[in-house]
């Protein structure tokens, strides 16, 4: 009976296993066969995400990001083609209509749809938002947004990532010779160093120019918090930012968007009543606050970013 020694191993009081030789099935020596002998390469695993489900806004309290992207540096279309690919986590794209549709810079604007003077978008650039963490998976919070605002086609695209992105997004560069987009590695250690800060004080990217040439892709003008009142009402911006990523459909399932009934009292969601302007203040009906309008009658309301209509909730 073997022992599992080697007679080499009995002197130096070593173990060694007993050689064994195990036949292969017909299975793998045909597949050895075809391979010639050599081991089967590893081919990368893709990363499986979950269905990208957002957390309720009473639990969303992060930051959002505001820059302005020329179109004139690169077109929309290649930095799609740069950048949303599979090897950066993304997911998946949403459109639906400009959540900012409503908002206004004229003094007849109410408070919460005003524009501040000097906020207005201009005309050779997309407005930028960037959310952190807005998905939720077996209860942890995770994943980022990108939002594109067209507000000429009343349209915003949602590209929707399983990790945050925006890191990317500071660090976008295109080298203006030859028209080709890359990240800058300075500005990325930079970065990483400083996230949990603001990670591009005055000066800082000056500095990183002259070692390196390109133009930056996203210019960031200002930043949006949630506001004192946090919970469920938050600032009213930064909650129809979040509602916008909430309510917007995929693009492969637009044409499949439910039906909801929409009031005819003659109001429509211009906020316009019997040929006159009204502003009505937007509110959106939620778990716990069952709020309405006071120039409607009551019943319960949402904001339908993706179809761009007041509608009514009832069954």
């Amino acid at each position: 009976m073997d022992s599992g020694y080697s007679s080499e191993g009995a002197m130096d009081g070593a173990y060694h296993p007993a050689a064994q030789s195990v036949s292969p099935t017909p299975a793998e020596a045909k597949q050895k066969k075809k391979r010639g002998g050599k081991p089967k390469p590893k081919t990368p695993q893709k990363k499986d995400f979950a269905p990208l489900e957002t957390v309720q806004y009473r639990s969303f309290d992060r930051t959002l990001t505001i820059y302005h992207y020329d179109k004139a540096v690169l077109p929309f279309d290649r930095f799609v083609s740069d950048f949303v690919k599979p090897d950066v986590d993304y997911v998946e794209t949403r459109t639906a209509h400009d959540p900012l549709a409503l908002f206004r810079s004229d003094e007849s604007a109410p408070l919460e749809t005003k524009i501040p003077e000097g906020d207005e978008v201009p005309e050779d650039v997309y407005e930028v938002v960037y959310l952190e963490r807005p998905f939720a998976s077996k209860g942890a919070r995770q994943g980022s947004a990108i939002a594109f605002r067209d507000g000429k086609e009343n349209k915003v695209t949602w590209f929707c990532f399983g990790r945050r992105v925006q890191r990317d997004i500071e660090t976008m560069k295109i080298d203006e010779e030859s028209g080709e987009s890359f990240l800058s590695e300075p500005a990325q250690e930079h970065f990483s160093a400083f996230e949990a800060k603001k990670p591009f004080e005055m000066g800082v990217k000056d500095e990183i120019d002259q070692v390196e040439g390109g133009r930056w892709l996203f210019d960031q003008v200002a930043t949006l918090d949630k506001g004192a009142k946090q919970g469920v009402k938050g600032h009213f911006e930064h909650r129809v930012w979040f509602e916008s990523v909430c309510q917007a459909k995929k693009e492969v399932e637009a044409a499949a968007r439910p039906k909801l009934k929409m009031l005819l009292k003659g109001h429509n969601w211009d906020g316009k009543k019997d040929g006159k302007e009204e502003h009505p203040l937007i509110h959106f009906s939620t778990d716990d606050d069952d709020v309405v309008r006071p120039n409607l009658i009551k019943k319960r309301w949402a904001y339908d970013l993706s179809a761009g209509a007041v509608y009514s909730l009832e069954e």
